[in-house]
Formats: structure tokens, sequence, C-alpha cells
């Protein structure tokens, strides 16, 4: 949906180099003879104006403007700057790395991913084989834990973005509808089997 803008009648439309934004300049005589000098200003490509002023001077008038691409630019390197930020935070993940899940229902179900590749906020990772820790056997019960670079052939790639909570703190991928990764931390998962 493109949007139509708003210029007064008369106005000069300016766009300045390097920038996205579109300025309309007028002035206009009010019926007791008063000048004013104004400006309507849009960013982007929004329908709605950033700016819509009058003033009793040009040299006022021209303050404002710069004024605002002032902020249109510290605008622009604040959103560069949060974007780096968002990728670094959200790549903690290195190839190699594993993740585990665990779910199930009347059953606890572990299984183990490893990360093969990452780009920006997503990563590719492939299931590997887990296996059970000698001695923690229990009725339908036992610890597991990840077999590094035993990749399960019939297990196809997956890209995953990664996702973060607690304020970045925690990453975690999201599988399916009922299993979410996590970083393994390398101890033994518990894991039961429903007989």
């Amino acid at each position: 949906m493109t949007h139509t803008r708003y210029f007064p009648k008369g106005a000069i439309k300016v766009i300045p180099k390097n920038m996205d934004v579109e300025i309309g300049l007028y002035d206009y005589q009010t019926k007791n003879g008063k000048n004013y000098f104004g400006f309507i200003a849009y960013s982007g490509k929004r329908g709605k104006h950033d700016l819509y002023e009058a003033h009793t001077s040009a040299t006022r008038r021209d303050e404002r403007i710069k004024e605002y691409f002032a902020n249109i630019e510290k605008s622009k390197q604040w959103k560069s700057d949060r974007a780096e930020k968002r990728i670094l935070k959200s790549n903690p993940l290195k190839v190699g790395d594993i993740l585990y899940t665990s779910w199930g229902y009347d059953q606890t179900n572990v299984d183990f991913f490893q990360v093969l590749e990452v780009k920006d906020c997503f990563c590719h990772i492939k299931q590997i084989h887990g296996e059970y820790v000698e001695g923690t056997e229990g009725r339908d019960c036992s610890h597991v834990t990840a077999v590094k670079n035993s990749f399960i052939e019939r297990k196809e790639i997956q890209r995953k973005k990664i996702l973060t909570s607690d304020g970045g703190k925690s990453i975690y991928l999201k599988i399916n509808e009922s299993a979410t990764a996590w970083l393994w931390d390398g101890r033994p998962k518990y894991s039961s089997w429903y007989a």
C-alpha cells in the first residue's frame, strides 16, 4: 500500500542526498500581513508527516530542519547500533556446541543436537546420538549424555532461529511444538520411558 503524501499548495519539495527524507518548503502570509515560513517533513516510506511547522523567520525554519536532519541521523545510528548488539547477543552459539531437548508426556525424552553452522541469528543443527550413563539405570529410566559428532544419519540438518530469554542470558531453539532445545552444560540428563 502506497501512501500519498500531503504537501501544502506551492510547496517546494527537497530531497537531501544520502537521506531517506522528503521536505516541503512553503511560505505564506496571513490576512493581517504577517509572514510565515513553513515546512513539512517525511522520512522513510511513511505517509504521515514527521513534522509540520511554521515559523516567523526563515532562519528559525532552517534551524529546525537542521535539528530534524540531526535527529534522523541519530535515530539511524541508534538503530544500527541496536541491530549490531542484537546480532552479537543472539549469536552466542558456535560450531560444535551441543543443545538438548527434554520433552514428553508420561515419559521424558531427551534428544541432543550439534551446531554445524552459525550465521547472523540462525544456526544449522543436526541430531546426534545419546548414550546411557552406566550406573544410573532405574526402573524405566536412566541418565543420558550426548555423543559428539555421532550424527544420526536419517535425521536432516535443520535451520533454526536462535532465540533468547531472561534479557538475553538464556538461549534456546524451537525444534517443534513440543520440544525446545537449550544449550547443554555437559551434565547427564534424566530420561524415562513407558514400558
